[in-house]
């Protein structure tokens, strides 16, 4: 399966990062990729992260940082009585640089 590319920028604007709270009643697989870095945190959910060709079960307190243009995405299933929620930040390679060099 190819994966999609998202067009984070269009939301990032002239920002150096963009920051959202993700919640759904479940993750569905979503399989896409993007230039940008990523740093995600599952508060609640459970459920398939796939990122690149690592196939892992994730749950709550789950923390990733993604790579540039690394395909991924998280599966969950449908539970009635918790919602998935997860904070995803995505930030630039010239954002990033800098801190790479501590």
């Amino acid at each position: 399966m190819k994966a999609i590319l998202e067009d984070v920028k269009s939301n990032q604007g002239a920002s150096s990062f963009y920051a959202f709270r993700y919640q759904v009643p479940f993750f569905q697989f979503k399989w896409h990729y993007h230039p940008e870095y990523e740093l995600t945190y599952i508060v609640k959910g459970n459920g398939y992260r796939i990122v690149g060709n690592s196939y892992e079960y994730f749950n709550d307190g789950d923390l990733v940082l993604l790579g540039n243009h690394l395909p991924h995405t998280w599966s969950g299933k449908l539970n009635d009585d918790i919602k998935s929620d997860a904070v995803v930040i995505q930030f630039s390679k010239e954002f990033i640089t800098p801190f790479l060099g501590l």
